[in-house]
Order: C-alpha cells, then structure tokens, then sequence
C-alpha cells in the first residue's frame, strides 16, 4: 500500500509500505489498513499527536497485559483511527490507517489489509468501529 500523510489541508507526504494479507482476492477492496502499534509509521504519526500517542500507549499496553496473561488472541479487539490513508495501488482509493491492539508487529510485516468479510479478527474489529 501507499501511504498519503495528510488531509484536508494539511501537506501531504508519500511513501509506501507492506502490508499483509491472506486474502489477495480482496485486493480492490479493503475497508481499512491496520498497523501494529510499534510499527515505525506509528510512531512517525505520534510524534507530534501527543493524543494518538496516549491511544496508542494504551494499545500497547493492553498487548503486554494479554502477552502475560498467554492469551493474546483472546484480546478484545479495537483501536484508533489515525486520520491517515493509504493509497491502494490498485485502484487509487483512500484507505484510513487505523492502529489496532490486535495486530502485531513480530508477525508479518506488522501491517494488514483489512478483511473483515473473510477473518474473524477483522470482522470483530470492524462491527465495533464500523469503518
């Protein structure tokens, strides 16, 4: 996926980044892209949001209590809108990036392509949210 850092107004910035899925036939479609929250894009997108950056701590920190108590996919899935987009090389549309508690950044490349129609994980996820 691509990466549009910016809307309305504000400037925006390109740059690129893997992201994972199972489905490759729901390439054209996907609702949203997640990012573990220790993914470096985070990161860059919290560096001058002290508020998503509170958000995303509390991810973490919801993933370290699950991590301790051996359940992690036991987690109850969200996460924050970061009012960032994707671009879908496919077809050029805007994708929102969301940061997600249940995405994790020591399996894949730590970025997914949403898709709640085909995992469960995502499907929880997306019937909270409805993005």
């Amino acid at each position: 996926m691509n990466r549009e850092q910016g809307t309305g107004n504000r400037e925006r910035k390109a740059s690129a980044f893997a992201s994972f899925t199972t489905r490759v036939d729901t390439i054209f479609a996907p609702p949203a892209c997640k990012l573990a929250p220790q993914h470096a894009l985070v990161a860059s997108f919290t560096a001058a949001d002290a508020v998503l950056k509170a958000q995303v701590d509390e991810l973490i920190e919801q993933q370290k209590k699950a991590r301790e108590a051996g359940d992690l996919g036991a987690i109850e899935k969200h996460g924050v809108a970061t009012g960032r987009f994707a671009l879908n090389p496919y077809n050029g549309e805007r994708v929102p990036i969301w940061v997600a508690n249940y995405i994790l950044m020591d399996y894949g490349t730590g970025a997914i392509m949403s898709v709640p129609g085909h995992d469960e994980r995502d499907f929880e996820f997306a019937t909270k949210v409805r993005h």
